[in-house]
C-alpha cells in the first residue's frame, strides 16, 4: 500500500490551496454542466473537496447528479444515474501513482456507486449505462472501482470490485462484511501504485482506513492512453430506487507526466 499521503489534507479547507484558477473545461456530453470559475479545487498534484457548493465547482457533473446542502448527490432522479468528473485530464507517467478519500453515504440496497477512471474520447462529460452498469457501463477504455451495494445471491453481495468500463469484465472483487446501503457514512479509499501496477481499495465504517487492502488488482492505467485520462465517480440504480450521495472527496498524485491544469 501507498504511504498514507492525505493525512494533512484531511484538514485543509478550499480557501488555503495557494493559487487562482482560470474558468473553462474539456467538453462533455450528456447534459454535463461546466465548472465554475470561482472555486479553488485544485493543486497541481492534488485535488480537495471537502465540501460541495450548490454549482459543483470544480466539476463536470452528467446525468442527474447535483450538489444541494454541501454534498455530490449523484442520481437524484428523474434520470436514474449521474456523474462527476475532475474537468481536465490527468497526464498518467509509467510510475504515476494516486490516493483518493472519500466519504459516501447510500440509502437504498440498488445499485452502487464506483471510482471511475477512462480515456474515453467523448470526454469527462459522457454518461453510461444505468442498473447493475453504476453510469459508467460502456465507456471505453477504462477501470472502475464499485463499490457496489446490490446483493445477486448469497456468493454475490455486497462487494468491493475492480472491472473494464466498456464491458465490466472482473478484475478482482471481494465480499464486505458491512452494509454500504444502510443510511450511514462510508468511508472509501482507492489508491493505484505505479511501479507496481496495483489498484487497491478498502471501505470501512469508521474514518481508520484498514491497515490492509481490502481488494487488489493489477492493471496499466499509463496504458489507457498517451494524451490522459478522466477520473471521477458515477453511481446509477434500477428498478430499486436508491441514493448515492458524497460529502467529501480527495485526492493526491505523483510522478504525473504533466502537472494537473485543472480549471475550478
Amino acid at each position: 500500500m501507498l504511504a498514507p499521503l492525505l493525512l494533512s489534507m484531511a484538514c485543509m479547507r478550499d480557501a488555503s490551496l495557494g493559487r487562482e484558477l482560470s474558468a473553462g473545461g474539456e467538453p462533455g456530453n450528456g447534459g454535463a454542466t461546466q465548472p465554475d470559475a470561482g472555486a479553488k479545487h485544485y493543486n497541481p498534484e492534488e485535488f480537495i473537496f471537502n465540501e460541495f457548493d450548490s454549482r459543483c465547482s470544480g466539476l463536470i457533473v452528467s446525468g442527474s447528479a447535483k450538489c444541494a446542502g454541501g454534498e455530490l448527490v449523484l442520481d437524484p432522479g428523474p434520470d436514474n444515474r449521474g456523474g462527476a468528473f475532475l474537468p481536465c485530464s490527468v497526464d498518467f507517467g509509467p510510475n504515476t501513482s494516486f490516493e483518493f478519500a472519500l466519504t459516501f453515504t447510500m440509502s437504498d440496497i440498488a445499485d452502487g456507486m464506483a471510482v471511475v477512471i477512462h480515456a474515453d474520447p467523448r470526454g469527462p462529460g459522457t454518461i453510461a449505462t444505468a442498473g447493475s452498469g453504476l453510469g459508467y457501463s460502456g465507456l471505453k477504455l477504462g477501470y472502475a472501482v464499485n463499490f457496489d451495494s446490490f446483493s445477486w445471491s448469497d456468493s454475490l453481495g455486497e462487494r468491493l470490485e475492480v472491472v473494464t468500463t466498456e464491458d465490466q469484465t472482473s478484475l478482482g472483487r471481494t465480499l464486505l462484511k458491512l452494509s454500504l446501503a444502510d443510511g450511514t457514512p462510508n468511508y472509501g479509499w482507492v489508491s493505484y501504485n505505479g511501479l507496481t501496477n496495483e489498484l487497491s481499495a478498502s471501505v470501512s465504517k469508521t474514518p481508520d482506513r484498514p491497515a490492509t487492502d481490502m481488494l487488489i488488482a493489477t492493471v496499466d492505467l499509463s496504458a489507457l492512453s498517451t494524451s490522459g485520462v478522466y477520473v471521477g465517480l458515477t453511481a446509477s440504480y434500477g428498478a430499486i430506487q436508491g441514493l448515492h450521495s458524497v460529502s467529501r472527496w480527495v485526492g493526491s498524485f505523483s510522478k504525473l507526466a504533466t502537472l494537473m491544469t485543472c480549471p475550478g
